[in-house]
Order: C-alpha cells, then sequence, then structure tokens
C-alpha cells in the first residue's frame, strides 16, 4: 500500500493500490478551482513534498484550510486539526505504535511547524503540511 498524504481536513487520503481518494470536501475544491482529481494527483506527488510554488496547489490548499489560516496567513491550530493528523499518523503507523502515541506524534509535529507562514494561505498551508511530513519522516527515521 502507498503511503498517505499528509494533512488536508478536507483531503482524506486512503490507501490504495491505485490512487489516493478524495473526500467531498477536496472534490468541492477541485470544482472551485477548476481542475480534477488526475490533475492535482500529477501536482501532489505522493512521495514528495507539496509543490509550494505550483498556482493550483496552492489555491487547492488555501481552498481546503480556509477554516484553519487565518488573515495573518497563520495557521490555526484546532482540535480538529490535531484530530485529523492524528488519524493519519495512526494510519501511517500501521498499528507499529499505539494511538496515544499518534496523537503526541501529531501534537509535536504541529507544534514544530505551526510558525511556517507563506506569502498566502495556501502557501502557508502547504508549508505547514510540508514540515509536518519532514518532522514525521524524522520521527519514522530516529525509532526504526
Amino acid at each position: 500500500m502507498k503511503f498517505l498524504i499528509f494533512g488536508l481536513l478536507g483531503f482524506f487520503a486512503v490507501a490504495t493500490e491505485a490512487k489516493v481518494e478524495y473526500t467531498q470536501t477536496a472534490k468541492d475544491c477541485l470544482s472551485e478551482i477548476n481542475t480534477d482529481e488526475d490533475a492535482m494527483r500529477s501536482i501532489l506527488n505522493e512521495d514528495k513534498l507539496f509543490p509550494e510554488d505550483n498556482e493550483l496547489a496552492v489555491k487547492f490548499f488555501e481552498c481546503i484550510y480556509r477554516s484553519n489560516i487565518n488573515d495573518n496567513n497563520e495557521i490555526v491550530v484546532d482540535d480538529k486539526l490535531k484530530d485529523y493528523i492524528t488519524q493519519i499518523i495512526s494510519r501511517r503507523l500501521e498499528g507499529k505504535t499505539e494511538s496515544a502515541s499518534a496523537a503526541s506524534i501529531a501534537n509535536d509535529c504541529l507544534e514544530h511547524c505551526k510558525d511556517r507562514k507563506g506569502d498566502s494561505k495556501g502557501q502557508t498551508a502547504i508549508k505547514v503540511m510540508n514540515c509536518v511530513k519532514e518532522r514525521f519522516v524524522e520521527y519514522v527515521n530516529e525509532k526504526h
């Protein structure tokens, strides 16, 4: 199974052999920015960091993160975001650690990354999620 794409509130990634499935929220954002799932998949490569300079990716992340980015382009870490990142990390760990550990890792990742800031809401969201991905990889490399 391929790894889960990190951190989009409405971009609920399900690991499958073929491709990532999008939630309705993500599909609505794709429609809003006039693109489709295949085009976005080609931009958001699962194995790499999200591109900070791609206009469609920036618009997509901005749409997804509307409620978590304030007018100063700062991430707002709330319980919903913490729970979502915890779910993704828990799935990514695939039973290698207990859920309390996944919550602790998610909280650490968000605490470490919450000050990342871009020139727009979309760039801030991408920077934060790239940081979360990198921080999680550091954790995995330390523990295994």
